[in-house]
């Protein structure tokens, strides 16, 4: 049995498949690995990519009859996933905005004037600021335009329906000059970026930012394998950063994106405009149009009244 371990392995082996029978084995060996070794939530992600790497090749690929959830798996994710968010809103963890803003613009600002060294103490401070994805977005593709004191304009969704995601506007809690001095200084960081190719392949060279730009606009394979590395090589890092910098062992890399959604919802004032909180989240978080059942998941905090 070989090591379907890495996507580029499977592109390699479906390539060289000359018949429907041979394509539908390399298939079945695939979806047996998944079962294998990914739990639900995993092989549901794991499928996904692979037919994107598939539709990138040929957007009717023979083999993707062949690459897909059984139906009952798809509606015990489903049942499994309402539950996941029942307990998330029935279990809120209570914050304390004052705190969490003040250690955000502290990070950012000792970033700025270098007593803080860590690029990725910077990602972090700018995911809890914009609300972004601290590894496929803040480290890889995301962009931003000051259009306000309190809001930016943000391209570079990494998570997307079909198509991609046009800009599109995010309120702050941070002054935007700040998030903007800080982000400008990490791109240019020679740890990160322009991204290594050498994280894919075993050539070791960088590419511009133009170029992987292009790549995440053009080729949604690269992006994912991309995103996918920089994870790996600095996921460890940034949780223990996470909880050391806000001072929460409870806390992790994904709740900054939740916490940002509650602060800006009260920093708005908008549950006091007549907005529905999950219209509020699903717009400034770039979930998919008329999604509101995303942004249950997000509920994970709430801010006393009073506060």
């Amino acid at each position: 049995m070989y090591s379907l371990n890495r996507l580029s392995e499977f592109e390699k082996l479906i390539s060289k498949c000359k018949s429907a029978k041979q394509r539908k084995r390399v298939c079945a060996d695939l979806m047996k690995h998944y079962d294998k070794v990914y739990t639900l939530k995993s092989k549901r992600s794991a499928v996904r990519d692979c037919r994107n790497m598939l539709k990138e090749i040929d957007p009717d690929h023979p083999a993707l009859k062949y690459i897909g959830m059984p139906a009952d798996e798809s509606r015990d994710y489903r049942e499994n996933y309402r539950e996941i968010v029942y307990k998330k809103t029935s279990r809120q963890t209570e914050l304390d905005p004052e705190s969490h803003v003040g250690v955000t613009r502290a990070l950012l600002e000792s970033y700025l004037d270098g007593s803080i060294r860590s690029y990725l103490s910077a990602a972090i401070a700018l995911g809890s600021a914009t609300g972004r994805r601290i590894y496929s977005e803040i480290l890889s593709v995301a962009r931003f335009e000051i259009l306000a004191k309190d809001f930016l304009l943000f391209s570079g969704q990494a998570k997307t329906r079909e198509g991609g995601a046009e800009p599109y506007r995010i309120p702050t809690f941070i002054d935007t000059k700040l998030i903007m001095e800080v982000f400008l200084k990490l791109r240019t960081h020679k740890n990160f970026f322009p991204p290594d190719l050498s994280l894919l392949t075993d050539e070791s060279h960088r590419i511009s930012a133009d170029e992987h730009y292009r790549l995440y606009a053009k080729n949604q394979s690269y992006i994912e394998k991309m995103n996918r590395k920089i994870k790996q090589n600095t996921s460890k890092e940034v949780s223990q950063r996470v909880k050391k910098h806000f001072n929460n062992k409870a806390l992790k890399a994904k709740n900054l994106r939740a916490i940002y959604a509650e602060i800006c919802y009260h920093t708005d004032d908008i549950q006091n405009s007549g907005v529905d909180k999950n219209v509020y989240f699903s717009n400034i978080l770039g979930h998919g149009d008329n999604d509101l059942v995303t942004a249950q998941s997000y509920k994970s905090f709430y801010i006393k009244k009073g506060r």
